[in-house]
This record gives structure tokens, sequence and C-alpha cells, in this order.
């Protein structure tokens, strides 16, 4: 039903491709066993039958059929990662040029505002979105827009279930997530958005330096 065309992404988890004559995308997940292949549809068959609705999150609208494992997601157009309003590019221009031209810190301020309240929501279902990430989370690429998506949604996880597989971004995943002193928690999402927020107002990341890397 679904071809696959051009790849968009590709990380750890799998690879998204865009579907040729369509608005949609599809996510295609790695899996390295016949269990892991359970565990990852489980998941996405957990997240669908989530209260989502209303949400800026991308998804998982259908499940892919065996043998693939993934699923079939809303393709966000004329959007771009948050990490391109988070550090100025390398070009050698000017540094408040650029903050100004790409929103300067009013939008910054509304795009931080509207995460804020979507993991919010998000944790009053109760869920909690695990690795939250500037990868992760789309913003538009208009300067005088303000619009924020979610992606990568199948790793949403309920507070009250262990879990098996944790996901993190290294540089903004929780320190006790990090260590596997916990699963994941509201806490934890809370502390990788408060480095989000940080990096994005401030333009540089809240811990780094030779006493962090050690």
């Amino acid at each position: 039903v679904y071809g696959l065309g051009d790849e968009i992404g590709s990380g750890l988890q799998g690879t998204v491709y865009a579907v040729p004559g369509q608005p949609r995308a599809v996510k295609v997940l790695a899996s390295t066993s016949s269990r892991e292949r359970d565990r990852l549809r489980e998941q996405i068959n957990f997240v669908q039958g989530r209260p989502l609705d209303g949400l800026p999150l991308a998804r998982p609208l259908e499940l892919l059929r065996a043998p693939l494992v993934g699923y079939v997601m809303e393709l966000l157009t004329e959007m771009s990662p948050l990490d391109a309003i988070m550090r100025p590019p390398s070009d050698g221009g000017d540094p408040m040029v650029w903050y100004i031209a790409t929103g300067g810190l009013r939008r910054r301020l509304r795009i931080l505002s509207r995460c804020a309240d979507t993991f919010a929501q998000l944790h009053g279902i109760p869920l909690v979105y695990m690795d939250p990430s500037p990868k992760n989370i789309l913003v538009s690429c208009h300067a005088e827009s303000d619009e924020v998506w979610l992606i990568d949604t199948d790793n949403l996880y309920c507070i009250s279930s262990p879990i098996d597989t944790l996901y993190g971004t290294p540089r903004y995943v929780a320190p006790e997530l990090f260590c596997r002193y916990t699963d994941p928690t509201s806490l934890a999402d809370a502390y990788s958005f408060a480095v989000i927020a940080f990096e994005t107002l401030a333009q540089t990341h809240p811990f780094e330096g030779r006493l962090v890397a050690d």
C-alpha cells in the first residue's frame, strides 16, 4: 500500500522514508530477533491505543506488515529539528544577525512554551516521552511561526510499566537513566527538556567541559 521513497533520516532505532505521492512517512525499525520484533510491535500497538488526539505528535497511524517492523505516520513538511536554532552556523557570519533572523528570543520562548505544554499533557495521561532531544523536536522552518511537533513517538512509555530497553540521547539523557538507576520518569523528561531549553536560549550546553566528560 505504501511505497518507500527517499530516505529522510536514520539512527540506531531505524530508518524513515518518505511515501511517494502521499503526505506520509514510514519508519522501519531495526530489529535483531523475533523477540525484539514482537516487543516493538507491541510497543507500537500500545502507543496507537493511547488518547493522543489533539497533541502535536507524529504518532503511528498504521502498523507495517510482517516481516517488517515499523509504522506509517504523517509527513511533516517545512519543518526542521530544533537544533537548527540552538547554535549559530559555523560559516563565519554574525551570530547576532543569525539569532534575530531565526526569530530572536521571543520566538524561542514561544517554541519552548509549546514544548513544555506538550510534555505536561503527555505526563498527565500518564506517559513518558523517554527521549527528548533537539532531533526529536521539529519546529517550523519559517521564522515567523512557532509550530512544534514531536517525532519518534514509538518510544512513548507508560509510567507504571517496567521496561527492558532504554533509549536516550547523549548530552540530554538524565544521569539516573544513563546509569540505569531508574526506569524513565516524567522528571527524567523534565531534565532533558531543561537542558534543551537552556541550550536554545543561551546557545551553549549547560554541562560541557573536562569535568563533565570525566
